[in-house]
């Protein structure tokens, strides 16, 4: 509910992403809403097996709105993407299909296994790999649009305002040229922030964690 503050999180990824050296992003833990968005941005990732994967903006009534509905789209297709952002369930890394977002898994050390990867980028010569370029999950327009179709009928039934925007930003990943689809995502994510619905579950997100700490609740 308060106004965003800078560094404003759309703007890091953007510079992440039109860095002119290879970004390497090295994943564990939890990799979750803007935190995947800053890897998706990044032009390489790396991970451990463990490490979860996930875009759960819906849960709180919003949408990703670092990128996220048009860099996802880009690498792995509409089926994927929005299976992750409706369901709002992370994968882990290891998921055969989460391979499209993943470049390497790390064994051991995770620090050590993507400095390792990125010399070996530098070896091979290998430059910036921007993901806003990539087309790889638009190789196939009608089964991107019939996936659209198939969540939109879905989204229609739904009482919440936040997986039909979700699912028309990815719409306009297939679509629109990148800037534009950003702008789309952004009007997107505007108006899902400022509805009732996200107010009340982000309200009730932040009351269910303050109640964790109650000190009621400790014992001994």
């Amino acid at each position: 509910g308060k106004p965003p503050v800078d560094p404003w999180l759309p703007e890091v990824c953007n510079r992440i992403e039109a860095a002119s050296k290879p970004v390497v992003a090295a994943l564990h833990g939890n990799a979750l809403g803007g935190g995947f968005e800053v890897a998706l941005a990044a032009h390489y990732r790396v991970a451990l097996k463990t490490t979860r994967l996930g875009l759960p903006e819906v849960t709180l009534g919003i949408l990703p709105g670092a990128g996220g509905t048009q860099r996802a789209p880009r690498l792995a297709g509409a089926d994927l993407a929005l299976d992750m952002m409706l369901s709002g369930k992370p994968k882990r890394a290891d998921a055969p299909e989460i391979a499209v977002f993943v470049d390497s898994l790390i064994e051991g050390d995770l620090r050590d296994g993507a400095v390792r990867f990125a010399q070996e980028l530098v070896q091979r010569g290998a430059g910036p790999r921007r993901t806003s370029e990539s087309n790889i999950g638009l190789a196939d327009p009608i089964a991107y649009q019939q996936a659209v179709a198939e969540q939109r009928k879905i989204a229609r039934n739904r009482p919440e305002i936040a997986p039909r925007e979700i699912v028309s930003c990815v719409e306009a990943a297939g679509l629109l040229p990148f800037e534009q689809g950003l702008a789309f995502e952004r009007a997107a994510f505007e108006t899902c922030v400022q509805s009732d619905q996200s107010a009340a579950l982000r309200h009730a997100f932040f009351a269910e964690r303050r109640a964790a700490r109650f000190p009621e609740l400790k014992t001994g």
